[in-house]
């Protein structure tokens, strides 16, 4: 007698699961780094070239503000300080900006405690193909802000 009500739940998970969007299907979760390092204005760029933004490059850009959104709860329900890093981002941004976050570190920039943020972005009709750094500090004020 369950085998109506079984296969009414199945149908329905079917359905749910066809309705969520592609773009849930990034490879990795943000990169999240509490190491205590310190980094200057010439050591800080190499991390643009160091650190691999994974598939992101391949997503179109009117799907940033999702994936944006996902990175954000990703961060989210990280531990330790990633928490912070959301909310600091999630102050200071746009949600519907083509951005985002592949990277986020709390390191020193230059003696000042900052956030160090590696995004990827995009022109409109294209993909997230551009990086761009920013180092923030701890009160929000955007210490570096560079586009590669």
């Amino acid at each position: 007698m369950r085998t109506p009500r079984l296969k009414g739940s199945l149908a329905m998970i079917a359905t749910i699961m066809l309705l969520v969007p592609s773009v849930g299907c990034t490879s990795r979760p943000v990169q999240f780094v509490d190491a205590g390092r310190s980094y200057n204005a010439s050591t800080v760029d190499s991390l643009v070239t160091n650190t691999s933004s994974g598939d992101l490059a391949a997503q179109k850009t009117e799907d940033a503000p999702a994936l944006r959104q996902q990175a954000l709860i990703s961060l989210r329900r990280s531990s330790g300080r990633a928490p912070q890093a959301a909310e600091l981002l999630t102050a200071i941004f746009p949600a519907s900006t083509t951005a985002v976050p592949y990277y986020v570190e709390r390191a020193s920039y230059e003696g000042t405690d900052a956030w160090i943020v590696l995004e990827a972005r995009g022109r409109p009709g294209g993909t997230l193909a551009d990086r761009r750094l920013w180092v923030i500090d701890t009160a929000g004020n955007v210490l570096v802000s560079k586009l590669r």
